[in-house]
């Protein structure tokens, strides 16, 4: 709060927005207004490693960075997993801020970057002067801050009041030239130099709480008790909190369950905070739309499609179910030959039990009419089709893949297919972005290079692995996976097959009873043949056993389950869908689902992640 309480006796003009922000924030909560915003704002970040030559360890790596994007990206969507960890009495107050983070792919230039960029700097120690964000005083001049977050992480920063600093943030309002948020590198991510006990990236996830206009939690009034952080839902408390404590901590007579020391804009150690409340959210929200407008992309939440038995396909509208009412869903179509549906993006497809491959055209059914599908193609070779992005493929029963190149059919002419192979061991292809993978009979993957065949010569593609016992194939953004008939789950290192040596995979798990693997964003879940959901933690095997999982669920009557984004959906033999939500199990108990549809028809799920301006 130094660098607040420092503008706003330097800059008057700082303080009048201050107070504008502030009026605005309170009208947001008093009156309810709803965010504009009405999906997940995905931030563009940019980091800043400013080191000393003497000091090389400063210089942290791309997978330090990478780690604190991925703590941010768990906390502001309260997909953390020690979330369960929050209070009972504090439960109902848990909050999605619906936030994103990613690092930057493009310089204010236009140019292509990964969003980090490297420094030396002969400054052993920064404070909170904003030095560091200047190349004149030896720091680096921040990237356009109505276009990125820009996060500085200092070799050192001390305060020349309180001593050493672990991060500030600059609130709403300041000058644009220093926004943003500095953070020590001994406190930034979760690996490397970060050093407990705060080395699970919070630091970052309070001084970007604060850079979307929250306050500590306690009110910034020292240890009084008639501060506030203006937000309804946090109880008034005396002070910061420090450490571990323990619940409940009962000061400022808000008693019986005292401070709320597990929020993240309290100075608990990282390992004792681990939520937002639905009022900080507010706040947050509030700035999007508002001091942050220009700032970050809003992606549509997730596109949920399920398909009846009778070929009918519903798509999700957002409202869950109320006991036995589950009215949120909209019919697209209602064909007795659709067998299977894909999407990605804002683009969905039905393929018929004839070949026949659609196209949904936006327009839903009224009635008995569902006009809205144009014919891509009517093959009836066709036996499955998978989507990425606007890259739609077909695979065929002898084997052969083909790409859609964007001309749907005109009566019985449908010319805009081009064939990337002819393999008849082929039995299963996956896509992700621009990437394609086809999974063979005898258990080998192959990726396509990006070269299609010529006459029945198809080169195009290179082998990644040859192993007899892979079943199942399956991508997100970053990864490949394969699942083994033993249960065994595999992710690819990156090292294509020499010959017959494919040593390109480490291995995640190994449970003979998993029966089924999914993955979308960052994430890799796995189903059992008892029902049981598990996601990945990020720990491969090693001699000591494959410790890097978490339960989800435990219901026998889960049959199939569906990754979208960030959200997970499971598909129970009697038809009903639910969505998790978090927590995670405790023991036997797994509470974190929310149903969304009980129809006995349904057969499959699946869905997408749009994006918009």
């Amino acid at each position: 709060m130094g660098v607040h309480y420092r503008l706003l006796t330097t800059n008057l003009a700082y303080a009048m927005r201050r107070q504008e922000i502030e009026n605005r924030s309170l009208e947001y909560a008093r009156l309810g207004i709803g965010a504009a915003r009405t999906g997940i704002t995905v931030i563009p970040v940019v980091v800043h490693v400013l080191y000393n030559a003497s000091h090389p360890e400063q210089n942290i790596s791309d997978a330090q960075v990478q780690s604190q994007i991925d703590v941010l990206n768990r906390d502001f969507r309260a997909k953390n997993t020690d979330i369960s960890s929050v209070p009972s009495v504090f439960q109902p107050f848990v909050a999605d801020a619906r936030i994103e983070f990613v690092l930057a792919t493009t310089d204010p230039n236009g140019n292509p970057t990964n969003g980090i960029t490297r420094t030396v700097t002969t400054v052993k120690e920064f404070s909170s002067d904003d030095r560091i964000k200047s190349s004149a005083t030896g720091g680096v001049d921040a990237w356009p801050t109505n276009r990125y977050l820009n996060l500085w992480v200092a070799p050192r920063l001390v305060d020349p009041v309180v001593g050493a600093l672990l991060g500030y943030a600059q609130f709403p309002g300041g000058p644009a030239a220093t926004d943003g948020v500095v953070i020590v590198h001994t406190g930034f991510g979760t690996t490397g130099t970060a050093a407990a006990p705060f080395n699970l990236g919070r630091t970052a996830t309070h001084e970007i709480g604060h850079w979307l206009n929250l306050r500590h939690i306690w009110g910034d009034d020292g240890n009084g008790c008639n501060g506030s952080d203006f937000v309804n839902d946090t109880p008034n408390q005396a002070g910061p909190n420090t450490g571990r404590p323990r619940f409940p901590r009962v000061t400022c007579n808000n008693g019986p369950n005292g401070d709320m020391f597990m929020n993240y804009m309290d100075y608990t150690d990282d390992a004792g905070m681990f939520m937002f409340t639905t009022g900080q959210v507010v706040r947050m929200q509030a700035a999007l739309d508002n001091e942050r407008a220009s700032i970050g992309l809003t992606r549509s939440d997730d596109r949920l499609y399920q398909l009846h038995s009778g070929g009918a396909i519903w798509e999700y509208t957002g409202t869950p179910c109320s006991g036995d009412n589950c009215p949120g869903w909209q019919k697209l179509d209602n064909n007795p030959a659709t067998v299977a549906i894909a999407s990605s993006g804002k683009h969905l497809y039905q393929l018929h039990s004839g070949g026949a491959i659609w196209e949904y055209t936006d327009t839903p059914c009224t009635g008995d009419s569902c006009p809205g599908w144009k014919k891509l193609d009517n093959n009836p070779a066709t036996v499955a089709i998978a989507v990425s992005g606007k890259h739609l493929y077909q695979l065929h029963s002898g084997g052969a893949i083909w790409e859609y190149t964007g001309t749907p059919c005109t009566g019985d002419s449908c010319p805009g297919w081009r064939m990337l192979d002819n393999n008849p061991a082929t039995v299963a292809i996956a896509a992700i972005g621009a990437r394609l993978y086809q999974l063979h009979s005898g258990g080998a993957i192959w990726e396509y290079t990006g070269t299609p065949c010529t006459g029945d010569s198809c080169p195009g593609w290179r082998m990644l692995d040859n192993n007899p016992a892979t079943v199942a194939i399956a991508v997100n953004d970053d990864h490949l996976y394969q699942l083994h008939s033993g249960g065994a789950i595999w992710e690819y290192t990156g090292t294509p097959c020499t010959g017959d040596s494919c040593p390109g995979w480490k291995k995640l798990d190994q449970n003979p009873a998993t029966v089924a693997i999914a993955a979308s964003g960052k994430n890799l879940y796995q189903l059992h043949s008892s029902g049981a959901v598990w996601q990945y933690t990020g720990t491969p095997c090693s001699e000591a056993g494959c410790p890097g999982w978490q339960q989800l669920d435990n219901n026998p009557a889960t049959v199939s389950i569906t990754a979208i984004g960030s959200s997970l959906y499971q598909l129970h033999s009697s038809g009903a869908i639910w969505e998790y939500t978090g927590p995670a199990c405790t023991g036997d108990i797994c509470p974190g689902w929310k149903k969304l549809d009980n129809n006995p028809a349904t057969t499959h799920l699946s869905g997408s992640v749009g994006v918009s301006e």
